[in-house]
């Protein structure tokens, strides 16, 4: 995988955003976007008008969970909308937990693409995103914050038994009991759950189980 394209993974994002701002007339503005896809470094965004360029300073929010400086880094006009697409470099964003902690796995789960598709290509290009993966992770957390994950005793204990019943089941009996003592531990499991184990990408959902499958062969710690 090139080293590039590990530095710079890309994952949707689907939201309403407003940007606000001073235009090339040095006029402020306030006008209502949305957001297309984010990276660890920025967001995509389009907006109605063309009233920045590269180099603009602006402040952008998402109600309740999102806001932001940030520094314009490109324009262009999207054929497909009509809109004007940005590129913006966020400068000491405030982000709320609940949005902290879906970006990271909207992140994983993209790398994790990138992941599967990569290893089609060769042991090479899987040795590169191996690499990638542990760079994800420092990167994640050192953005992020520590978040405690599921360990993967508990994500081949989640896979065995939803071999022998149902997600429904499985969901009832355990992350909606006291099966987990602890709030963060369980928190965690069933984000792993719903995120990864779950993934409505193909590839990364095809990664994740043959990944514990493999895993349940050799044994876990």
């Amino acid at each position: 995988m090139n080293k590039d394209m590990r530095r710079n993974i890309r994952a949707s994002l689907n939201a309403t955003v407003v940007v606000q701002g001073t235009d090339l007339f040095g006029k402020s503005f306030q006008i209502q976007g949305e957001s297309v896809d984010f990276s660890r470094k920025g967001l995509g965004l389009l907006i109605s008008e063309n009233v920045v360029v590269p180099g603009s300073v602006v402040a952008i929010s998402v109600p309740k969970k999102l806001r932001t400086d940030a520094v314009v880094e490109w324009t262009r006009h999207d054929a497909e909308t009509g809109k004007i697409r940005i590129g913006v470099r966020m400068i000491n964003p405030q982000v709320r937990t609940g949005l902290r902690i879906a970006a990271s796995f909207l992140l994983c789960v993209a790398l994790l693409g990138q992941i599967s598709f990569a290893r089609a290509r060769g042991p090479q290009a899987n040795k590169s995103c191996n690499m990638g993966l542990a760079q994800m992770k420092s990167i994640l957390e050192s953005k992020l914050g520590p978040l405690t994950r599921a360990t993967e005793s508990e994500k081949v204990f989640l896979h065995t038994q939803h071999q022998r019943m149902s997600c429904k089941e499985y969901t009832r009996q355990y992350e909606k009991s006291n099966f987990y003592a602890d709030k963060n531990n369980r928190d965690a499991v069933a984000r792993f759950h719903m995120n990864e184990y779950h993934s409505k990408d193909q590839a990364a959902r095809a990664a994740v189980v043959s990944g514990l499958d493999a895993a349940f062969a050799t044994g876990t710690d």
